[in-house]
């Protein structure tokens, strides 16, 4: 994905992504290990997409793609997602457009394609 066509993460934003990766972390780590609708699962997905939103509201669309073997919210290096980018790479993904109008239930969904 050529980063210029990709929206600037705002400074203000900048402080959300690590608390993005680390909800991504969270979220991946649950869906691959138990049920979907097991608490943790819902509780992690839900705190996902309330930051997400966070970041949307400010930078829409959002784009995490792999560059270079490391992965990117746009412009802004989400460092350490490995086991994210080990996903991407285990599924041929080059990136995935992210849109304010994601809902809980699409979240859930991708997230469950790409973990298993």
């Amino acid at each position: 994905m050529d980063p210029l066509q990709a929206m600037i993460i705002p400074e203000s934003q900048k402080k959300f992504m690590s608390q993005l990766a680390h909800d991504f972390r969270a979220a991946i780590s649950y869906v691959s290990f138990y049920p979907i609708n097991s608490s943790f699962v819902t509780q992690a997905i839900q705190k996902l997409h309330k930051d997400l939103q966070k970041v949307l509201h400010a930078v829409n669309p959002l784009y995490i793609h792999v560059q270079e073997d490391k992965l990117y919210a746009n412009d802004y290096l989400l460092s350490p997602l490995d086991d994210l980018l080990s996903l991407f790479k285990d599924q041929d993904l080059q990136g995935v457009e992210i849109t304010k109008d994601i809902s809980l239930s699409e979240l859930t969904a991708w997230l469950q394609v790409i973990t298993f």
